[in-house]
């Protein structure tokens, strides 16, 4: 029988693969390392974003108590406008997930300051989230590893790399002790911005309205509801109505497809403008001339009617509590202005007159005519009338009639007839005055003044002269003579 010699590894060749196996263990130990710090970071990041998230959302919830540094259940600092708040009072208002760890996955505690800065009514209040980026039993950071959280955090995120500072990722910002208290001492932290450090605060509407937004107010349909002031530089479009429980101040144009309506106020910096069915404009407001108010017309051949629908007849649908002042003419009761007499420059035009004072004429506050509730006539100059002018009393100036020319007397009578009262004045068919003396007509071209007077009227025959002898007194009166006329002896007596 023939054996072979079989050969076996050499010693060098074990050692050989022993070290390549060494080496491949190192290699994948540490590739295993490098993997769960990655984990470890995004982990410890992913619980920093949690609790600013929550953060946040606790500083749009109690903004007006922060604001005031009053907050319940929140140590507020007055001295340096700052706020400590703590997990319980993010998980005692739901802000957090169940069964959130107090402490990150190294073990450490967080700790959140707020900010409050700038003026009442908009203060900014902005803050920071900070624990420490390594295990509770170690001192010294990686700063490898705190780089990996930090990048997982995002913009966010910051590092306190320098005692009493931290640096936000890429130098986006930066914050110190003399800003928020809680940084001072400290190094080796990582963190978060809230508030208004964070960057997203520029993306998202905040209510304390510090900040403008950057882009479109997109409801999808939705209501705006309870809103106090809405001031608008630009163009308000809707296809609805515009409601306003308050005042609506606006500085420009409201164009509207449906009505305005409006329980309070509506104020204008310049015109209301207003179209009829027609598409003519009509403007309400004023320009800087003739110290009025205005309503301006586009179309100057249409009117404008004030007009109440359900007004029953004679009801006032327009009250004016001081004067008014037209132009040019007026009309009323459906009266045209311009139908007046050729000749004159305008006035009313209406049906009846009717004043409980006095209807004047004049000019420069003189009256030259008037006519009062009490019947008088007054006039500086003629009255004048086609018919006759009558009064159930008499006419009397200064206790006389007075005229600068003629008295034309057309009431005709006869010498001896009867006449009353006496006083009465007339003339005979030929033109000669006749007065009503003791109730006779006698001509008063034959009376001499406080003496004689004609008496008696005896037609057909002589006068009997015993009753006015020459020389006797009769009753006073004595016989002077007489004087014949065509239907009557006529005797003229005196005292």
């Amino acid at each position: 029988m023939r054996y072979q010699k079989l050969k076996g590894f050499t010693l060098i060749e074990i050692l050989l693969v022993i070290g390549v196996i060494l080496v491949m263990s190192i290699l994948k130990v540490r590739d295993i390392n490098a993997e769960n710090e990655n984990l470890q970071a995004k982990m410890l990041a992913g619980q920093v974003q949690t609790v600013a998230e929550a953060t946040n959302a606790f500083l749009v919830l109690k903004y007006n108590e922060l604001s005031n540094l009053s907050s319940s259940g929140v140590s507020c600092n007055t001295g340096n406008s700052t706020c400590n708040i703590t997990l319980q009072n993010l998980t005692d208002n739901a802000l957090l997930p169940p069964n959130f760890s107090s402490t990150t996955i190294f073990g450490n505690p967080y700790e959140i300051q707020l900010k409050r800065t700038g003026n009442a009514p908009n203060y900014m209040i902005s803050g920071l989230v900070l624990t420490k980026g390594v295990r509770n039993t170690e001192n010294t950071p990686s700063l490898v590893f705190l780089g990996r959280v930090l990048r997982d955090i995002g913009r966010d995120g910051g590092i306190n790399k320098n005692t009493g500072k931290i640096i936000g990722t890429s130098n986006g910002w930066s914050a110190d002790s003399s800003l928020f208290p809680i940084l001072s001492g400290k190094t080796g932290y990582i963190g978060s911005a809230v508030g208004t450090l964070s960057g997203a605060y520029y993306v998202y509407l905040r209510r304390d309205g510090s900040l403008p937004m950057t882009g479109d107010l997109n409801m999808d349909g939705h209501n705006i509801k309870n809103v106090n002031n809405l001031t608008a530089t630009g163009e308000i479009n809707t296809s609805g109505n515009i409601v306003s429980g308050g005042n609506a101040s606006i500085a420009s144009n409201v164009t509207a497809g449906g009505n305005i309506s409006a329980a309070g106020t509506i104020s204008s910096g310049g015109w209301i403008n207003a179209k009829n069915g027609y598409g003519d404009s009509i403007s309400l407001g004023g320009d800087a001339a003739g110290e009025d108010y205005e309503i301006r017309m586009l179309n100057g051949n249409r009117p404008l009617t004030i007009y109440s629908p359900n007004a029953a007849s004679y009801t006032n649908i327009l009250q004016v509590n001081n004067n008014v002042k037209f132009g040019l003419r007026l009309g009323l009761m459906g009266r045209d202005p311009n139908d007046l007499p050729s000749g004159w420059g305008g006035g009313l035009r209406t049906f009846d007159v009717y004043a409980d004072g006095t209807i004047a004429a004049g000019t420069n506050k003189n009256i030259n005519a008037y006519l009062n509730s009490s019947g008088q006539i007054y006039a500086s100059s003629n009255i004048q009338a086609n018919g006759n002018i009558t009064s159930s009393s008499q006419i009397i100036s200064n206790g006389r009639l007075t005229t600068n020319e003629y008295v034309q007397i057309n009431g005709q009578a006869s010498i001896g007839a009867g006449c009353g009262p006496n006083g009465l004045q007339g003339r005979t068919p030929a033109g000669a005055l006749l007065s009503c003396v003791n109730g006779v007509w006698a001509n008063a071209s034959n009376l001499t003044q406080n003496s004689c007077y004609w008496t008696g009227n005896w037609s057909g025959r002589d006068f009997d002269e015993k009753n006015c002898a020459i020389g006797e007194y009769v009753a006073g009166l004595k016989f002077t003579g007489h004087q014949r006329s065509e239907s009557a002896y006529v005797v003229r007596c005196c005292k």
